[in-house]
């Protein structure tokens, strides 16, 4: 595995933060993480922090990796110059924070090992307010040879060799947005959009990815197969094509295993790039135990299926599942594959 999860902030709302991510941190004092349409760098959405004092927190739980890459695009949308130091950003493994990043007033990033107990110095380049940037870090925790850089806009502005190992254990498996722990709050407030993490491993997206955007594709008609049956009067497309679920107002739904919904997807709306991987999100809960689904893809011609995954209560939660490569042709996706393909979803079980 490379590329381990990627955000759009598109087609979900603050409330279903804890679905699309594995962690939601919101202390009923402080102001309200969200998500706001038209507040993101391409005119869509962007996940906003906004606290008086201690922490909003997001936060992805993955596999243990000794290395993580993380990018996104960073807003600072006011600076508080209440403390010297204001942390939005760390790398830990379980409770223990491994690598944590803070932002000055000045807007410069600082570094500290472990539960901001050891600093190990500051980005050059600070950041202005009101101004989008695309921050990446590579965290290596090692008690010896571990490494940090950090990249804005492509360039690298801070690097450290030695020791980034906070603890016992030389992995990571939270990275964090906001704080997942510690004594330094976020009284700044951030704007984020176009998330991605990925590790060392494997043959594509293993190193930086660079100024990357997450598009978030909706259904816009019925594909080459309907089967389930709507919740309301029309097509199956138009139950599942909302930006913000809608929960139990519009869905689609079956008790026949093996029945199939696809649907044509709305287009990159790109002559040309450089796709990375494709994503499919689905939204589904079970109204009986033991629900399993399924992914689809049609794309050049064939249909594939993807991992089969229990649905777990009567709520509501996404199912992920990326393809770096194209799973019918084993090579990198195109545009013109991404804007032909279809998808939908299977009733296994």
């Amino acid at each position: 595995m490379s590329l381990l999860f990627f955000d759009s902030f598109d087609h979900y709302s603050r409330d279903d933060i804890d679905k699309k991510w594995s962690f939601r941190k919101q202390p009923p004092a402080f102001v309200p993480s969200s998500i706001y349409a038209g507040a993101g760098r391409h005119g869509t959405s962007a996940l906003t922090f906004r606290s008086a004092t201690g922490s909003a927190v997001a936060a992805k739980n993955v596999a243990d990796r000794g290395t993580l890459y993380v990018g996104y695009a960073l807003k600072v949308l006011e600076y508080s110059q209440n403390y010297v130091n204001h942390s939005f950003f760390d790398f830990s493994h379980d409770s223990t924070v491994k690598i944590g990043y803070a932002m000055s007033g000045g807007g410069q990033i600082g570094v500290w090992r472990g539960n901001f107990a050891t600093f190990l110095g500051y980005v050059s380049r600070a950041l202005n307010q009101g101004c989008w940037y695309y921050l990446e870090f590579q965290n290596t925790v090692h008690s010896q040879t571990g490494q940090i850089n950090i990249r804005i806009d492509g360039k690298t502005e801070f690097s450290f060799t030695g020791n980034t190992q906070a603890g016992t254990v030389a992995a990571m498996n939270w990275v964090s947005l906001g704080r997942m722990s510690g004594t330094i709050g976020l009284p700044h407030t951030f704007l984020i959009d176009d998330f991605y993490i990925c590790d060392d491993q494997g043959a594509q997206n293993n190193n930086f990815l660079g100024d990357v955007r997450v598009v978030a594709l909706m259904p816009n008609s019925d594909g080459d197969t309907v089967q389930w049956d709507p919740s309301t009067t029309g097509a199956n497309y138009q139950m599942v094509d909302e930006t913000i679920p809608d929960s139990d107002r519009t869905y689609n739904s079956t008790s026949v295993t093996a029945e199939i919904d696809t649907f044509h997807m709305t287009d990159l709306g790109i002559g040309s790039a450089y796709v990375l991987a494709a994503q499919t999100v689905l939204m589904a809960r079970q109204d009986d135990p033991s629900r399993t689904v399924r992914p689809l893809l049609t794309t050049n011609g064939s249909l594939y299926v993807g991992a089969t995954v229990a649905l777990a209560g009567s709520q509501y939660t996404f199912v992920q599942e990326i393809f770096e490569l194209n799973p019918v042709t084993a090579t990198s996706w195109t545009v013109a594959e991404v804007d032909s393909h279809q998808a939908g979803y299977e009733l296994v079980a």
